[in-house]
């Protein structure tokens, strides 16, 4: 009975072992895809400092080793640059100085 239970926990570890090891690069990819679109958005002059602060806290917390929650930030900061960037491509679009700023 021990020898099965053991199996059973060795069983439903071992997976466990290699999430733990895939989520610390994918929290490194996704800091990295958010520090790009970040770029992205700040070549378009339309980058937002809440998205720089989110990569910091993600960068930060993926140091402390909770890379879930590392995850997690770095995915919303993608998200905020690319929405960063959508709106700076839409204000450059449909976006003119008024008449008394024009030289």
């Amino acid at each position: 009975m021990k020898k099965r239970c053991l199996a059973c926990l060795l069983v439903f570890m071992l997976p466990a072992a290699g999430i733990c090891a895939d989520s610390a690069t994918d929290a490194q990819k996704a800091i990295a895809a958010a520090k790009a679109a970040q770029k992205e958005a700040d070549a378009l002059q339309g980058g937002w400092r809440s998205t720089e602060s989110l990569i910091k806290k993600a960068e930060k917390t993926a140091a402390k080793g909770d890379h879930r929650k590392a995850l997690a930030l770095a995915t919303k900061a993608r998200r905020e640059a690319g929405l960063a960037r959508a709106q700076a491509e839409h204000e450059r679009q449909h976006w003119s100085p008024p008449p008394y700023a024009q030289p």
